[in-house]
């Protein structure tokens, strides 16, 4: 019921392709671990996979595995009990895409530190070469006007960065 598929299209059939995926949408290969299930069920007594249910959408279900054996303890079957944790697989996910954008946060505030130190050094360079007397020499002052612009220009791009990534308001 809970992969919405009656008895009669389940029962009978390999798991594969009804809940069970041939693979994940991480990649990873389900037919292996079902083989793996039915060979030695003791290495999956517990495990996470996603399934699919008859309308093609996607969930997770934790999985807890145990051997059936007959009088000569021979494996006859295997009982699985499942528990639906696609909720949580998502929030999971949101938390790390939440914990990588932190990390871009920090390494762009880095980035941005460390520039806004070679744009001063740039920005007092020109400075100090602007009060130079350059004898009416035009094309090296507009190309120290150039790299004033645009050290200028960086450092707006800084301040846009170092605002975004802080969460206090910048004024």
């Amino acid at each position: 019921n809970f992969f919405g598929f009656s008895k009669e299209e389940i029962l009978g059939k390999n798991v594969v392709g009804t809940i069970v995926p041939e693979t994940e949408s991480s990649g990873k290969n389900l037919c292996e671990m079902i083989s793996g299930i039915g060979r030695n069920p003791e290495k999956y007594a517990n495990n996470e996979n996603e399934h699919m249910c008859r309308d093609g959408k996607r969930v997770w279900v934790s999985w807890t595995n145990r051997c059936i054996k007959n009088k000569n303890d021979s494996i006859s079957g295997v009982l699985c009990i499942g528990n639906d944790i696609t909720e949580r697989k998502k929030l999971e996910a949101q938390l790390w895409q939440a914990q990588k954008m932190e990390a871009i946060g920090v390494l762009a505030g880095g980035i941005a530190h460390d520039f806004n130190n070679i744009l001063s050094i740039i920005m007092s360079s020109v400075e100090m070469m602007e009060r130079y007397d350059l004898n009416g020499n035009d094309i090296a002052k507009k190309r120290l006007e150039k790299i004033s612009n645009a050290s200028k220009r960086g450092e707006r791009l800084v301040y846009q960065i170092l605002s975004f990534i802080r969460s206090d308001e910048q004024k």
